[in-house]
């Protein structure tokens, strides 16, 4: 690994994520750059600390340099487009109000809550995250498709959930325990999901939403006084987050062989060890990456049918249930792409992630992925700016392209979510407000007729 390009690399990074703050303040929130840089930053320092107390693993370290290059270039893009839209976004607060009732929401958060502890007590091993990560795959492939369109609808409660904890948390609205208990369901539910598959993705991204919610909530420029506070929890929150990551990490490792490795590192790191997590996580797609790179990469460019095959993989719901489950344009076509297709147990590392640049390289090499990604990020700050010019967000399915490209960056150290059938998290949104359209039905039905 050449540490000059990963020094340069965590620079552009540094001065993404702080460039977005400049210009977008307490709106940097919502931005894609924002939850790309942080995530970049903490891998490319656990890389170099890994390197530093030699446990990195680096097999292949020209695909160490590629992979940091890429994502150099994709923080260099962001840095060019953060202040198109700048004047065009709403800074005032937009109102989150896609649920009819607070009652209705309050329904379907106990009733997530509810088939989480289900899930947690059934088909979880308890804090054995190592057994639990084991099986994950099975855990998954055998769960009811009930708990799978169940869990979609995490994405708009964790939005409007923030949003209405924000409006509590700054007097906005009247708070009370049991109000409260209830907001905080979501994330309750998504923090038992991530335990019962020996992870930590869900609490971490579920949080996200929280967020996302909160600040469209307030006015981009809000009071003094007010923004303290939200820091202060936000500081607190991210340290529990991250102490949760570490805790969930070091549980796991102390069952496996890298326990001393992990001790090492966090006796290193210091006062900073409870990111130590963090870092460990984003560092393993590095390993996967030079992996999958020379046992998964070949010289027919798929130009664009893997990067983007969740928009053509889509599938009926339930269509498993009427035998046709591999209807979809990308299996008529004989292009479909699984992107965890590599988790065969058999290759070297098999169970790493790759990050979301190997189907962007299979697609267009080395560079063209340069103009691809670009393209990519064009889309996701285009779709930040749009979610920002709205007063009134009254169906959630308004968050759906924001969210696709949002999630895509916050979790590009994953497979690639573009690659999944974007109509998974589509349908989430169109239950909710698929519900909310018969609660407002039922609710004018009710309503006393009046002659003009």
């Amino acid at each position: 690994m050449n540490s000059y390009i990963a020094l340069i690399t965590l620079t552009i990074l540094i001065i993404t994520l702080l460039y977005q703050i400049k210009i977008w303040k307490a709106r940097v929130l919502l931005s894609p750059a924002f939850y790309f840089s942080i995530i970049w930053i903490l891998g490319i320092l656990g890389l170099l600390l890994f390197k530093s107390v030699d446990i990195l693993i680096e097999t292949y370290p020209e695909y160490i340099d590629e992979l940091n290059i890429l994502v150099g270039q994709t923080g260099l893009c962001f840095i060019a487009v953060t202040k198109i839209g700048l004047k065009k976004v709403n800074t005032q607060i937009i109102s989150i109000n896609y649920f009819v009732t607070f009652r209705l929401f309050a329904l379907l958060s106990i009733c997530y809550f509810l088939l989480s502890l289900y899930v947690f007590f059934v088909e979880g091993r308890g804090f054995d995250f190592v057994a639990a990560r084991d099986n994950m795959h099975e855990t998954i492939e055998n769960r009811s498709f009930i708990v799978g369109y169940f869990r979609l609808l995490s994405i708009p409660l964790s939005i409007f959930a923030g949003s209405k904890i924000i409006k509590m948390l700054l007097n906005l609205e009247q708070a009370n325990f049991k109000k409260i208990a209830i907001i905080i369901l979501p994330f309750v539910s998504d923090t038992l999901f991530s335990l019962t598959e020996g992870g930590r993705v869900a609490m971490v991204y579920g949080m996200m939403l929280y967020l996302i919610g909160a600040i469209l909530t307030v006015p981009a420029n809000f009071k003094v006084k007010a923004r303290k506070k939200i820091i202060f929890y936000g500081l607190l929150l991210a340290f529990f987050i991250n102490s949760m990551i570490s805790w969930i990490g070091e549980v796991r490792s102390s069952k496996d062989d890298t326990y001393e490795s992990t001790q090492l590192i966090k006796e290193k790191l210091g006062v900073y060890s409870f990111m130590y997590g963090a870092m460990e996580y984003v560092n393993s797609s590095y390993v996967g990456y030079q992996y999958r790179r020379v046992d998964a990469v070949d010289k027919n460019l798929g130009y664009g049918q893997y990067t983007f095959n969740g928009f053509i993989n889509w599938q009926i719901p339930f269509a498993s249930r009427f035998g046709i489950e591999n209807a979809s344009i990308a299996n008529a076509l004989g292009i479909y792409y699984f992107n965890q297709e590599t988790y065969d147990f058999s290759r070297d590392y098999f169970y790493v992630t790759h990050s979301a640049y190997l189907p962007i390289i299979k697609d267009f090499g080395f560079l063209g992925s340069f103009f691809a990604i670009f393209f990519i990020v064009y889309l996701s700050h285009y779709f930040f700016i749009r979610i920002q010019q709205r007063r009134n967000i009254n169906r959630s399915i308004n968050f759906f392209f924001y969210y696709l490209f949002l999630i895509y960056w916050a979790k590009s150290n994953f497979y690639g979510t573009l690659s999944d059938s974007v109509l998974v998290p589509l349908f989430g949104f169109l239950i909710v407000d698929f519900l909310n359209k018969i609660a407002t039905s039922k609710e004018n039905a009710n309503q006393p007729f009046t002659r003009n």
